[in-house]
């Protein structure tokens, strides 16, 4: 089983997320021992952000990290038991929680869940989660 890192570089389609995490360090969280929970934009979720907000946030590799922080838990939740806990708390600090019926992430919809990784699970969200815009709901 791959770590959260080489499953997203061999799987396509997260390179803007994985060159985040190399800028800002953040890369050797998702290659290590651990069990984390991943909410892993999409490059075409990266493309609907406004280009300020993503030179804002390259220009700063610790709000870089900050902001890859905000999309992972520090231990494994699996989409059955999201939908059963009503809130977790990510390692960016602020909560996560399910609609009914479809599994989101504040405003991100869950796109592809349960994907099994040595050192956690990812689910495939279609938004970047930025923090402090954070909806529960």
């Amino acid at each position: 089983m791959p770590t959260i890192y080489d499953y997203l570089a061999k799987h396509g389609g997260f390179q803007a997320f994985l060159a985040s995490a190399k800028i800002s360090g953040f890369d050797e969280v998702l290659k290590a021992k651990g069990a984390y929970t991943v909410f892993a934009p999409t490059d075409a979720a990266f493309m609907k952000l406004p280009q300020r907000v993503i030179d804002a946030f390259l220009r700063s590799p610790e709000h870089l990290g900050s902001l890859l922080c905000f999309h992972t838990l520090s231990e494994r939740l699996m989409s059955f038991e999201a939908r059963i806990l009503h809130s977790r708390r990510p390692l960016g600090g602020k909560y996560f929680n399910d609609a009914r019926g479809v599994l989101r992430v504040n405003d991100a919809r869950v796109i592809q869940p349960d994907i099994e990784c040595v050192n956690g699970v990812i689910h495939v969200i279609d938004v970047v989660l930025i923090p402090g815009k954070v909806r529960v709901r």
